[in-house]
């Protein structure tokens, strides 16, 4: 499990080990074993063969200060956890280490939280796995040993931000991450080590410094390739050298750990599922499954092409190198290649979507009486009939949800003073537009931005958690629209926000926390944790109106990133502005796109199957029935609606009707379904 700080808390957000361990667990043994394979592994088989359950605490540089182990110890108990990986040493150290450069994590002050951490575990039955990220170093261990770290071909230093990249020639891997390793293995006894980064530069970037030309110069009798060139016989011999290098680095550390710690005290790295990823590394799979006794993928990443069954097929693939006895505990956090990596996320459980109908600007008049709110999806660009249109929808009573940039700019494109529709959200811009401000709304359209909402009023004092004793007091309840939150004070975001003046009759209920380091994990903490910059906004319009104020457009970083709790937080929004005048519920597994239809007499709902193994994707290759759904519609006043007819089913269904709906199970829809309430 990916940690959140503490103090930072989320559900309870628990990722268990890959399937491909507790499938091991539970499937019988004709079904993970081929013929002439080992037999079952017994009870007395050594911890790498039988710690089926992991979680991965990632303590950043803060924790020390604030760590909550009792609470930690007890979250064990209750998942069923049977090993830890816990940050131990590398580029910083969690304990007080005596070899030479070995930096203290920024706030550790004089505890040894890795020995704590250790010690808990041990007394709780686990084991651990001590983990490290041993391939970059601070600027003082860079003055005092210039040579030990890679360099461009113009001798200038590798740098991944602050940090100096190290070189894997260097007596860095040969001398100063072995002595590391000894000293925890001998002070604390882990059963094993993992690393994340523990193969130094990629394919992509070449290093030439002194100690790689040496090696490179004695294996080959040539000098370092000066850039990519693969019809080049040399820089063929530079590839295999570095996947070779690699080897002996696995080889050394494992040698190392055994000699330090015994002979199951394994150095186990840590690996992608992938193999085009591994290439990337110079990591040969087949080499390093061969002297793997269980391999730990760092496997997180999902995109469109792979999706969730990637999973299984990383797993296929790393069994057939490893040997399908051997265990594969995989990471499962929520990180999207190419997208903001969230290092505070969750998984909650999937909900119902909103059934809308779009409307033209020019027809919010004309439409007003069909619609209990309106949603202005980032509509920056708006005319100011199309902004009075809105206003008088509003003043009547309709509810309205705007996001990001709504109203900031005329029909032309240019920039207003202020929202055209301040009034209506209680919000308004600080200083007016300019042509300065291309920069700035780029950065608000960027998809990389590893920046979060903070949710008001603040409750993790009182949710279980990891307590750092800095919490704040809880004032207030949460307001209806954070429903389902209540166990959060931040959700991710992954865009910029400039300061708003709000109404004083409006509502924040989200501000704005910039973005702080991704990587390495042991930086990951909120330098500005909390900030005045609103997020969402809530107002009170006349004749009982509901207005929402997204400035976190949510709703395009629901399409970008498709994480569920922007999506349920915009329903509730939608929900919260209509006062949840919503004439639909459909509820049941699946993605069902649903229309509503009334006639004289009757109301028409049309269910469109959308699940199938392409989902948002064309074309598809095999329809999925999904069912049973349970499925209410709100009555008008000619509708008895106590008699449903499936039309493609070729069969009718009999109707509850209670408090003006009518209530009815479709037990299965292949591809669609046609009922009419009668």
């Amino acid at each position: 499990m990916n940690q959140d700080p503490p103090g930072e808390t989320r559900r309870d957000f628990i990722t268990q080990t890959a399937a491909a361990a507790a499938a091991l667990a539970a499937a019988p043994a004709w079904f993970v074993r081929a013929a002439g394979e080992p037999a079952p592994v017994k009870a007395e088989a050594p911890w790498y063969r039988r710690t089926l359950r992991w979680g991965q605490t990632n303590i950043t540089e803060i924790d020390p200060a604030r760590y909550d182990i009792d609470w930690w110890r007890g979250h064990w108990t209750r998942t069923g956890t049977q090993g830890v990986i816990v940050n131990a040493g590398g580029i910083v150290a969690y304990y007080p280490s005596r070899v030479l450069l070995h930096r203290p994590a920024e706030h550790l002050g004089g505890r040894d939280l890795f020995g704590e951490l250790c010690r808990a575990a041990h007394e709780t039955g686990l084991v651990v796995f001590a983990r490290m990220d041993s391939n970059r170093a601070h600027e003082e261990f860079h003055r005092a040993h210039p040579d030990w770290f890679a360099v461009d071909a113009s001798g200038r230093p590798h740098k991944a931000g602050e940090l100096f990249v190290t070189c894997v020639n260097s007596p860095y891997y040969d001398e100063h991450i072995p002595a590391i390793l000894r000293e925890i293995a001998e002070r604390y006894h882990p059963e094993g080590f993992t690393d994340n980064s523990w193969s130094g530069l990629g394919r992509g970037t070449i290093c030439y410094c002194e100690n790689c030309r040496r090696t490179f110069r004695r294996r080959s009798g040539e000098d370092i390739p000066r850039g990519t060139d693969w019809n080049d016989p040399v820089y063929r011999e530079w590839i295999r050298w570095n996947y070779d290098r690699r080897l002996e680095i696995w080889d050394l550390n494992n040698r190392a750990t055994r000699a330090a710690g015994g002979p199951d005290c394994i150095w186990a790295g840590m690996n992608s599922g992938s193999v085009v990823s591994q290439c990337q590394s110079f990591r040969d799979c087949k080499a390093i499954c061969e002297r793997a006794d269980i391999i730990m993928l760092d496997h997180q990443s999902r995109n469109d092409a792979t999706g969730f069954q990637h999973n299984g097929e990383a797993g296929k693939l790393v069994h057939g190198l490893l040997g399908w006895e051997k265990l594969v505990p995989e990471s499962m956090a929520m990180y999207q290649a190419g997208r903001p990596t969230f290092r505070l996320a969750s998984k909650p459980a999937a909900e119902a979507r909103i059934p809308y109908l779009p409307v033209h600007a020019d027809h919010i008049d004309r439409d007003a009486s069909r619609f209990s709110a309106l949603v202005l999806p980032n509509l920056g660009a708006m005319s100011d009939t199309h902004v009075a249109s809105v206003g008088r929808f509003v003043a009547s009573g309709g509810g309205l949800l705007a996001t990001g940039e709504s109203s900031m700019f005329d029909q032309g494109g240019d920039p207003r003073q202020d929202f055209a529709l301040a009034d209506v959200f209680g919000a308004h811009l600080t200083r007016p537009l300019g042509a300065s401000d291309e920069g700035r709304r780029k950065r608000n359209a960027s998809d990389t931005a590893h920046t979060y909402l903070r949710l008001a009023p603040e409750r993790r004092a009182l949710v279980d958690g990891p307590h750092a004793g800095n919490e704040p007091a809880v004032t207030g309840t949460r307001h209806p629209v954070l429903r389902g939150f209540d166990e959060t004070d931040i959700l991710p975001f992954g865009g910029v926000l400039e300061s708003l003046r709000v109404d004083a009759g409006a509502e924040v209920l989200a501000t704005f926390v910039p973005a702080f380091p991704i990587y390495p994990p042991e930086t990951a903490w909120m330098r500005e944790p909390k900030t005045g910059v609103p997020g969402l906004i809530l107002n009170a319009a006349g004749n009982g109106a509901r207005v929402a104020f997204l400035p976190a457009d949510l709703d395009r970083r629901f399409a970008r990133d498709y994480l569920p709790d922007h999506g349920d937080l915009l329903a509730n929004l939608v929900r919260w502005v209509a006062k949840d005048d919503l004439p639909l519920s459909v509820e049941g597994p699946g993605l069902v796109d649903c229309h509503l239809y009334r006639q004289p007499g009757r109301v028409i709902l049309h269910l469109v199957n959308l699940t199938s193994a392409g989902t948002w994707r064309q074309p598809v290759h095999e329809l999925i029935p999904v069912g049973p759904l349970h499925v209410g519609v709100k009555q008008p006043q000619d509708v008895r609606g106590r008699r449903a007819r499936l039309l493609v089913a070729g069969t009718a269904v009999a109707a509850r009707t209670a408090a003006g709906w009518s209530r009815f199970d479709v037990n299965s829809v292949l591809d669609h379904e046609v009922v009419v309430i009668e």
